[in-house]
């Protein structure tokens, strides 16, 4: 049994670990947070053969409520949900989760992207407009944005910078 807790878990990644792992090998796919733990489950083969657009991550828990906002975005109530942040007395109702999904016909939830600019890379949290901002506060430096993009040979976010100029070159930029 191998137990995956991280979203998204990639089909391909999901597939790898079935071609290198015995056949009686059984891959579980959980979907939580550190506010709510673990949410959701799918099995890995039915997580493979999904033909629904996103990152299906299964049927919610039996007492997880699960709301998809009018923007999308996922919001959670539970027994488990946490009780507050550090600087808050108390927790909202629900948890805005900052994913963004919805649910098929027969009650599975997908993820579709992202409503905080957030690039997940490991186990690192990487916010662009922190980057976005120091760099564009370059002298001779018009634009800067990150971007991640999944990579299926790495099965991980390869960032990319992407930075507009007038006053440099392609090579000066480096330097920079």
């Amino acid at each position: 049994l191998i137990i995956l807790g991280s979203a998204p878990v990639h089909p391909k990644f999901v597939e790898m670990l079935y071609e290198v792992s015995p056949s009686q090998t059984k891959v579980l796919c959980l979907y939580g947070m550190t506010e709510n733990l673990i949410t959701c489950s799918i099995d890995g083969r039915d997580k493979i053969n999904s033909t629904h657009p996103g990152d299906i991550v299964g049927k919610p828990f039996e007492g997880n409520e699960i709301l998809i906002a009018d923007d999308g975005e996922i919001l959670i109530n539970s027994t488990q949900l946490f009780s507050r942040y550090l600087h808050l007395q108390k927790r909202e109702t629900r948890h805005h989760t900052g994913d963004l999904g919805y649910f098929t016909d027969d009650g599975m939830l997908v993820l579709n992207g992202r409503k905080k600019d957030m690039i997940i890379r490991r186990d690192t949290n990487i916010y662009p407009a922190i980057y976005e901002k120091t760099i564009k506060n370059i002298p001779g430096i018009d634009e800067a944005v990150l971007i991640g993009i999944y990579s299926e040979q790495k099965h991980d976010e390869e960032v990319y910078l992407v930075v507009e100029s007038e006053k440099y070159s392609a090579n000066e930029l480096m330097k920079l």
